[in-house]
């Protein structure tokens, strides 16, 4: 009987050279680097939507605050607001009568309201609100609000032009001084039908 015979390696295959070594880890660097790209621009777009959520709850709660006070909106009190950026929290108006305020005195504190909830949700967020007018006249059908906040992602070298749901919203972007809307600005208009 033979004794099993042992196979050893040949010269010939000596492992990875350090060529091939190189090679894998900048294609494993080039690969981190696409991902890490990739998820900075999902973080970016994450941030974008959670603005235009916060934009649409604050239109969505200030036409409620609107449809509770039919009277001031008839009155066209919740119209021509701008309201530019803020630097803290205003301070919610008071009815001279506790028990017994005001449309005017509703209308004003709904407008704060709207303000405050601006500033506090949406970086150098301003607000704006219009009556729809045929003829010189503010038709009372419903208000057309807008919200534009700073958009950290858009600058001036790569988003020329404003924001289109600005221009729509018919927001002047040559207003003086902090109610300046940039084309960095976005803007979330939507209409409130009480």
């Amino acid at each position: 009987m033979m004794p099993p015979r042992l196979l050893f390696c040949s010269n010939r295959v000596r492992g990875t050279s350090l060529i091939e070594v190189l090679i894998a880890l900048t294609l494993v660097a080039v690969t981190m680097l696409g991902l890490l790209g990739l998820q900075l621009r999902s973080m970016g777009m994450q941030k974008d939507s959670l603005d235009r959520r916060a934009a649409a709850m604050i239109v969505a709660g200030f036409g409620e605050r609107v449809a509770a006070n039919y009277a001031g909106f008839e009155a066209n009190l919740y119209s021509n607001l701008i309201s530019g950026p803020i630097a803290g929290v205003a301070q919610t108006a008071v009815c001279a009568t506790p028990a017994n305020c005001t449309t005017l005195e509703i209308a004003q504190r709904d407008l704060i309201l709207l303000q405050n909830d601006v500033v506090q949700r949406l970086p150098g967020g301003m607000a704006f609100t219009a009556a729809p007018v045929a003829g010189g006249v503010a038709l009372n059908t419903g208000v057309q609000v807008t919200v534009a906040w700073a958009d950290v992602q858009r600058t001036q070298a790569n988003q020329p032009g404003t924001d289109q749901a600005c221009i729509d919203a018919g927001v002047d972007v040559n207003l003086p001084g902090p109610a300046a809307v940039t084309n960095t600005y976005r803007c979330y208009s939507a209409f409130v039908y009480p």
